[in-house]
């Protein structure tokens, strides 16, 4: 120990949040700092295990969503539009081929989402929007006017795609088209 006080000491930490993470320990007086070593080789690979994950999360929830008849849209933790299988395709007018991904705010407008009064409705209110930037699920009925330019009434539930509690993937939306008898009562 220096005569200021100062010590320092390097830790493996080991456990289920960051093992091989180096940390560097520095005591001044009563007063303690940690600094994790960033460009460590544990580091990176933590951080690349954990963008496996989230890869594969999304790659199975693709998967998933391509072997459903329901029309259902899949985005990622940013909110980009990563897919849409065959069968939303009538319902949002065009096909995922032709619309490719969309980050979160063009999405949010692309197919001019609005209340059955014909009122706006903000992303964040959307059921994927509260599904991949809340955590949780979330369902609303509204309309949207496809890619074809035809104005449709749908509902649609969305739920996130989590790693663990509290980190967000993505989110799935599974939607369908309203009746047409339910669509008039409202």
């Amino acid at each position: 120990m220096c005569p200021l006080g100062v010590t320092a000491c390097w830790q493996g930490i080991r456990g289920p949040g960051a093992p091989g993470v180096r940390v560097v320990e520095m005591r001044l007086k009563a007063i303690v700092i940690r600094f994790a070593l960033l460009g460590s080789r544990p580091y990176r690979r933590l951080m690349t295990e954990a963008h496996a994950q989230r890869n594969l999360i999304l790659i199975l929830a693709r998967d998933l969503a391509s072997r459903l008849a329901t029309p259902v849209f899949v985005v990622d933790h940013e909110g980009t539009l990563v897919y849409f299988n065959e069968a939303a395709e009538p319902v949002l007018g065009g096909t995922y081929a032709e619309t490719g991904e969309l980050r979160a705010g063009e999405w949010a407008t692309e197919w001019t989402p609005t209340d059955d009064e014909g009122r706006s409705i903000p992303l964040e209110d959307l059921p994927l929007g509260v599904a991949f930037r809340e955590g949780r699920a979330s369902h609303l009925p509204f309309r949207i006017v496809g890619g074809d330019g035809v104005a449709r009434a749908i509902e649609a539930t969305a739920f996130p795609l989590l790693i663990r509690q509290g980190e967000i993937v993505g989110a799935i939306a599974v939607f369908w088209e309203r009746p047409a008898e339910e669509t008039a009562k409202r």
